[in-house]
């Protein structure tokens, strides 16, 4: 025996039933309640305390014990059971029962979910009595009438209403309806709709014989006559159907009207009005046929024949065989049997009819009449077109005397929508594939929020990979963070009302509490046929390594000397780092417009610089730099602007860096004035040494040259007053002799390498005696070309004689050339020197690293002149040297 349930028991909730829109009750052995869920209390009106009171044999009277069997011994899935519940007042209601057997706290329980399904047979009520009007030819204002209360209680948001056409064809007239407001009604009646394009959303659908959207009435163009007394109605948007007779001609139209702005849903709203405006075509259509039934039978047959649906009409024979007397061209084409070889004859009768066929419609039919109520179904039929998926639905027609003697026959060829949903469900293994083996974490929510399906991922993740849906689901909710968890839920819920995707980030927190994972998710709806939301997808992609960069980032600029700014293409600013805000001041504006400086001490000059420079790295998407002197602050700063793309390639913001160069610009200064100056101390150590080579060759050549050319005829005269028999002593004079001819050489050849005489006679003499003397030492081939009429300053020349005498040292000792060009000519307001060799050649560069001097003298001389010098050379292509040297004189540092 199971102990009387006292409270509730402490492991139902893990079972996570109150999570579910079902009621659900925990049954023991015996039958008694151990535990029910909210929504069984509230479904039967019982307050917890008293359904724990009762076993459930008193809310189902159908209910059997043998339905507890063993867990071990009963089936774990039973097939669903209909029965009916007892509420606290004795009202009976019809439930759809499912009995789960399983082991809890250590016995045998039964788990039993039970659904209302009142509802459902509410609206199967209506759409059956729809039909069986339409069949039966009840009034239309009848049938009209059970058309909107179809759709009003399929969707409850929607108010409709059915406008029918005047005798005249020209206004339309309030038909049945039942939650439009009195004023309404009464403009409509007292100024009927015109049919017309632009008179509202039905004379605009009545007059172009299409449906008309209009999803803000406020504003929509047709409602210009009627817009107050729509808007005062509540009438926010609204959709509207023609009711076209089979012949094409308007009897009225279908409208729903919504209190909500924007498009009614594509399968949801919009095919119960087709579907509403289709049944209110039938019966409209049925009115006017009945109206002239006796005037022309062929209408009759129009409507019959034009019909879409295949229709026949069956009457049961004295022998209980079935005999067709009617069948539309629909029904011939269904089929693939021609109405002549089916009207008259019984369904056995039929060549063409397999007699398995025809004994199933036998059955079907036989069935319909016995019940007295319409019997639908779809299956597979052998036809003579072929196998094909009919829907048919049988419905009896009444004698009228009581009873049932005929059967209508609809049928529709659903052939290719059974094969679409097969494909569907192939693209849902095929996707199921996909998620299975995806790296993102993937959860499926239903409509009523339950966790249909998780992926391996998202479950090894959460709770491991044999862990139930249930307790994943349970786990994942407590591992996001409180404050992400009501926008998680908010999210899914909006993506699965409005059917737009949705997209946040959320924070997860780890098994051991103390670290955290970011992850992307991206909410999907997923459709069914009719175009409702199924179910949503939830998308989750770890991000965590991405945020912590970013947060990396964001440290580093927060904390950054430079000045950051963030701005939108236009140039609001969207941010600006700590670092700028202090330099900006306290009455920094960060709102303000593109047009406005920021900062007071910003002049509007300066503040233009900023914004030409912002929109050039728009205009051209390049980083731009800019370097501005800030005048109230006297500080000079380097700006770099860089566009910035979202991931769709447009325009995002541009990113603005700062930096003070205040003291750079001075050091630069300071060192542009150090080099000058090195350079002028240069060029005056160089003249001061060319004066001092000048003097000392000139001493050389006019002090020691005379005494040694004196010291030479002493000696020579000397020599020509020895005895001739002293050859000894004339030996040692010779010998004198000849020592002094070397000295004098030697001083010669000293005062030449100091300063060329042939200097004083101008720069061409100077380089052609330089060129004759090198090729004459180092037997390489030198050609000097010279333009006529080059008249260079002492300073100028020396230069060029030392520039080229240091280029020729440079080919004999480095390059390996046996050809060396030198060309002197006249260039622009100046001179060009220019000396080729055919040598090995060199990589400038690395001479460069290599700090080689002669090069560097050679570049301080030019420069000291404000000349240039150009060096081009490569390995195995000899060297180019070009020297510019401009005639005016040197600029003061």
């Amino acid at each position: 025996m199971d102990p009387p349930a006292s409270g509730p028991s402490p492991g139902f909730a893990s079972l996570a039933v109150d999570h579910v829109q079902e009621a659900a009750y925990l049954i023991g052995a015996n039958g008694r309640i151990l535990d029910a869920n909210q929504v069984a209390c509230e479904t039967l009106g019982y307050r917890r305390e008293q359904l724990l009171r009762l076993s459930f044999n008193d809310i189902d009277p159908n209910f059997n014990n043998d339905t507890c069997a063993p867990a071990e011994h009963a089936q774990r899935n039973t097939p669903v059971q209909d029965s009916y519940h007892l509420r606290s007042d004795g009202e009976r209601f019809p439930v759809n029962i499912r009995f789960v057997p399983l082991k809890y706290a250590g016995m045998n329980r039964t788990m039993v979910f039970a659904l209302d399904v009142s509802k459902v047979q509410q609206l199967e009520t209506l759409r059956y009595g729809i039909l069986e009007s339409l069949t039966r030819g009840t009034l239309p204002a009848k049938s009209l009438q059970l058309i909107v209360n179809y759709v009003e209680e399929t969707c409850p948001e929607a108010v409709a209403s059915i406008m029918l056409v005047n005798e005249g064809g020209t206004h339309l007239e309030p038909g049945p309806s039942n939650r439009l407001p009195a004023r309404f009604l009464d403009a409509i009646r007292a100024a009927p709709v015109p049919i017309g394009v632009g008179q509202g959303a039905c004379g605009t659908a009545a007059a172009l014989k299409q449906a008309v959207q209009v999803e803000d009435t406020a504003n929509h163009p047709y409602f210009q006559a009627c817009r107050d007394i729509v808007l005062d109605a509540g009438f926010l948007s609204c959709w509207s159907t023609p009711i076209i007779s089979g012949k094409g001609k308007v009897l009225g139209t279908f409208c729903i009207y919504l209190h909500t702005t924007g498009k009614p849903s594509e399968t949801g709203v919009k095919r119960i009005a087709r579907r509403a405006s289709h049944f209110a075509a039938i019966a409209l259509e049925r009115q006017r046929a009945e109206r002239q039934v006796q005037e022309s039978h062929q209408r009759y047959r129009d409507i019959f024949d034009n019909a879409l649906d295949a229709l026949a009409l069956l009457e049961i024979t004295g022998d209980q065989r079935l005999r067709v007397l009617e069948a539309n061209p629909a029904m011939e084409r269904t089929v693939g049997i021609p109405s002549r070889h089916m009207v008259g004859k019984t369904t056995d009768e039929i060549a063409t009819l397999s007699q398995e066929l025809a004994a199933r419609i036998n059955a079907h039919c036989h069935q319909c009449l016995a019940r007295g109520e319409m019997v639908e179904g779809e299956a597979w039929f052998d036809l003579p077109v072929g196998r094909r998926i009919l829907h048919c639905a049988m419905i009896p027609v009444r004698r009228p005397n009581g009873g049932y003697h005929r059967v209508v026959l609809i049928s529709r060829d659903v052939t290719e929508h059974r094969r679409a949903e097969k494909l569907l469900h192939t693209r849902e293994q095929e996707f199921r594939a996909l998620v299975d083996n995806s790296p993102d974490g993937v959860v499926r929510y239903g409509a009523d929020g339950d966790t249909l399906y998780i992926n391996p991922v998202l479950r090894e993740l959460i709770g491991g990979a044999d862990t139930p849906y249930g307790e994943v689901s349970a786990a994942l909710e407590q591992r996001i963070m409180p404050a992400d968890r009501c926008a998680y839920q908010e999210a899914w819920r909006s993506v699965q009302q409005t059917g737009v995707e949705a997209h946040l980030v959320i924070r997860l927190g780890g098994a051991d509490k103390r670290h955290v994972r970011y992850q992307d998710v991206r909410f999907v709806p997923e459709f069914i046929p009719e175009g409702n939301v199924c179910s949503v997808l939830a998308v989750m992609r770890d991000i965590t390594a991405l945020k912590e960069t970013e947060f990396q980032l964001l440290s580093l600029v927060e904390n950054s000397p430079n000045y950051i700014c963030r701005t939108t293409p236009s140039g609001r600013l969207l941010y600006v780092n700590p670092a700028l805000r202090t330099w900006m001041g306290p009455e920094f504006d960060g709102n303000a417009g593109p047009g406005v400086p920021p900062s007071p001490w910003v002049t509007p000059a300066e503040h233009a610089q900023l914004i030409s420079a912002h929109e050039k790295a728009v205009e051209l998407d390049c980083l731009v730099e800019l370097e501005i002197y800030f005048s109230n602050p006297q500080e000079w700063h380097r700006l770099l602007f860089v566009p910035e793309k979202n991931e769709l390639g447009d325009f995002a913001s541009v990113l603005s860096v700062g930096q003070d160069i205040t003291r750079q610009k001075q050091v630069d200064h300071e060192l542009r004035e150090s080099r000058s100056l090195l350079r002028e101390l240069g060029v005056r150590r160089e003249a001061e040494l060319e004066a001092e080579r000048k003097r000392i060759a000139h001493e050389i050549h006019d002090e020691l040259g005379q005494l040694l050319t004196t010291l030479r005829l002493n000696l020579s005269l000397t020599g020509s007053q020895l005895p001739a028999e002293d050859s000894s002593l004339r030996q040692k004079l010779n010998d004198m002799t000849g020592l002094v001819d070397r000295t004098i050489e030697t001083v010669r050849n000293i005062a030449t390498s100091l300063r060329p005489a042939v200097l004083n006679t101008g720069v061409a003499s100077a380089l052609e005696w330089l060129t004759q003397e090198f090729a004459r030492h180092s037997g390489i081939h030198c050609k000097l070309s010279t333009q006529e009429g080059i008249q260079l300053d002492e300073e100028r020349a020396t230069m060029v004689f030392r520039l080229v005498q240091e280029s020729l040292s440079n080919v004999g000792r480095h390059s390996g050339a046996d050809q060396v060009w030198i060309r002197l000519h006249h260039y622009g307001s100046g001179y060009r020197l220019t000396i080729r060799d055919n040598g090995c050649g060199f990589n400038p560069e690395a001479i460069v690293s290599q700090q080689s001097f002669g090069l560097i003298g050679m570049q301080e001389r030019v420069l000291s002149f404000n000349g240039q010098m150009t060096l081009d050379s490569a390995p195995g292509h000899g060297t180019t040297l070009r020297i510019t040297i401009p005639i005016h004189p040197r600029k003061a540092s």
